[in-house]
């Protein structure tokens, strides 16, 4: 089984470049990835770096696709659209 990097700065590299959530990527089990997610959009809330929303959104575009657990999904899907509401407060767009 694959180690994920600790620090999460690494951990985001490491999906980006092993592209975790494409389809045909099937190193980790969804619910491991979607653990992934819900880290990647709690940094994101505290930190405010784009690119853990960013890798969150992907993350869940694949396990849509995949249908996971639907608990899960709308658990990720109800932290989702909290960030992006956050985001869009924050630069003046209005969902």
């Amino acid at each position: 089984m694959i180690e994920l990097p600790s620090d999460l700065e690494e951990c985001l590299k490491f999906i980006e470049v092993r592209k975790i959530y494409n389809l045909r990527n099937s190193s980790f089990s969804l619910e491991r990835i979607a653990d992934i997610s819900h880290i990647f959009l709690c940094h994101y809330r505290k930190s405010n770096d784009i690119r853990f929303l960013n890798a969150s959104l992907k993350i869940n575009d694949r396990l849509r696709e995949e249908k996971i657990d639907p608990s899960i999904m709308i658990s990720l899907e109800n932290e989702e659209k909290e960030a992006l509401h956050e985001l869009a407060k924050k630069i003046g767009v209005e969902l």
